[in-house]
């Protein structure tokens, strides 16, 4: 079932195995930035400091990208009930993360994106 588009070439899958286990496929045809390569990257290093999906496949055909993660326990960002106060989920979403650096100290994160790095990206 498509759970999320975010934009054309890359959707969010929501997989039920006949267990009730939920995963999720997420599949990038335009090899957009930052690549799922990345972002599966991001996950495995974040997982000692806070709940992440744990990265089952990570394949890549042609231009296609596919990353499956487990869900985690709870209510994700594209259950119905934060449709009708998408505000809300913006702002629990950027406390967290916010939390999250203050907490490990953004010092120690391998992944900047500077002024920079995005004027590099936006050069590509």
């Amino acid at each position: 079932m498509l759970a999320y588009r975010l934009v054309a070439g890359l959707t969010t899958w929501r997989l039920t195995g006949p267990d009730g286990t939920v995963r999720f496929a997420k599949v990038d045809t335009e090899g957009r930035y930052p690549t799922l390569r990345a972002e599966s990257e991001r996950m495995i290093w974040a997982a000692p400091y806070l709940p992440v999906p744990t990265v089952v496949a990570l394949e890549q055909s042609d231009t296609t990208t596919v990353l499956v993660t487990e869900a985690l326990p709870g209510r994700d960002g594209t259950d119905p009930v934060w449709r009708g106060d998408l505000p809300r989920l913006v702002r629990a979403l950027g406390r967290g993360l916010r939390d999250f650096h203050e907490a490990v100290g953004e010092e120690w994160c391998p992944f900047r994106f500077d002024i920079e790095r995005a004027l590099d990206v936006e050069a590509e």
